[in-house]
């Protein structure tokens, strides 16, 4: 004969718990998301409770409420905060990409129930305590960190009470969620189209500082996949400390590369009308150089809409909107303070053609 099926244990249910814990359902399932208006005490007994009596959310509830959210306006639910630490307070705009951040951030931010507050951390008062007083008087718990003006930047703040996503990795304490261009994946995917193209002479020109805030993912993508592909030479890799004209010229002269990839961040000093404008490339049209003649020119991390050049885009809404996924999910779990385990979301960046890109002659052109 065979064995008779048991029947699965019932699912406790939320009800369940309010009654065993004093409180409405509605309170217990606040407090299991560490919402907002509900005490310390009663999230700890309600937590207390729910595990004694083997409380788990029902995922096919949950992945229904989510299916009806999808076809409803979503109600406003709370505010976070894009925090920016330039020394000036709109320093952060210098760079076309946090821009492009920020608004794919607000269009997600929107569609999920949020707002977004632009805060210069400089503007708040010194003392961290005093600081978090301010942006949690202004409703707001959930932070969000854009690219600071210098690598290895540490930022102090009562993190207890708050969640917060960094994007990129300049920010090296404390360690958060964050959200970033895949550097190296887009550098290799730049170098492999560049060799298909015909180029055998492609040449790296970043400044250190740009290369080390990024944990040095552009040189060593660059290197990676020109050592692949069987063009990969040493004196074809331009990292100074400070990018200057004249020894880049001089360094141009011997290298004689048939292709540069450079930084999107060279520009000239507070050129804020013309963000299009790149420094290497001013500096060999000036001397004479013809682009994409004698040689052509990638840029790394192009801004949207950029005509003038051609390289490797860095889809930086869909960094903002991921960010925003990122927080938001924390925020809707309760999971305040510091995570045990930070994570990483990184955008792979697409390959654009450009005026500056053009196979060298005797090469098909693989575009």
């Amino acid at each position: 004969m065979p064995t008779p099926k048991k029947n699965p244990p019932a699912r406790v249910t939320l009800k369940e718990v309010a009654k065993a814990a004093g409180v409405v359902h509605t309170t217990v399932s606040r407090a299991l998301r560490n919402a907002p208006g509900v005490s310390a005490a009663t999230r700890e007994r309600v937590r207390v409770v729910a595990e004694r009596l083997g409380y788990r959310p029902d995922p096919m509830l949950v992945a229904l409420a989510s299916y009806r959210r999808n076809f409803e306006r979503p109600a406003y639910q709370s505010t976070l905060g894009w925090l920016t630490n330039f020394p000036e307070e709109h320093g952060w705009r210098y760079r076309q990409i946090m821009s492009e951040y920020l608004a794919g951030a607000k269009a997600r931010a929107e569609k999920l129930g949020f707002g977004i507050d632009v805060v210069w951390a400089r503007s708040l008062a010194a003392s961290p305590r005093k600081a978090a007083d301010t942006l949690l008087a202004r409703g707001i718990r959930g932070l969000l960190l854009p690219p600071q003006p210098e690598a290895r930047t540490h930022i102090s703040l009562p993190w207890e009470e708050f969640v917060a996503v960094a994007f990129g990795f300049s920010l090296t304490r404390p360690p958060l969620h964050s959200v970033s261009n895949f550097q190296f994946g887009s550098m290799v995917k730049l170098v492999r189209q560049l060799h298909g193209m015909g180029f055998q002479r492609p040449a790296l020109v970043c400044a250190r500082r740009s290369d080390e805030r990024l944990n040095f993912a552009w040189s060593a993508g660059f290197r990676a996949a020109a050592e692949a592909a069987g063009v990969f030479r040493r004196d074809l890799l331009h990292l100074p400390t400070k990018l200057e004209e004249g020894p880049f010229l001089k360094w141009f002269g011997k290298a004689a590369p048939d292709v540069l990839v450079v930084d999107a961040q060279i520009r000239k000093p507070n050129d804020l009308e013309r963000p299009d404008q790149n420094l290497v490339y001013c500096w060999l049209l000036k001397q004479g150089v013809s682009i994409p003649g004698e040689t052509s020119l990638a840029v790394l991390a192009l801004p949207k809409g950029e005509k003038n050049f051609g390289g490797i885009s860095e889809n930086g809404e869909a960094i903002g909107a991921a960010a925003v996924d990122l927080l938001t999910a924390s925020l809707q779990r309760g999971d305040l303070g510091l995570p045990a385990i930070p994570k990483r979301v990184m955008i792979e960046g697409n390959y654009r053609p450009g005026p500056s890109l053009r196979s060298p002659r005797g090469a098909r052109n693989k575009e």
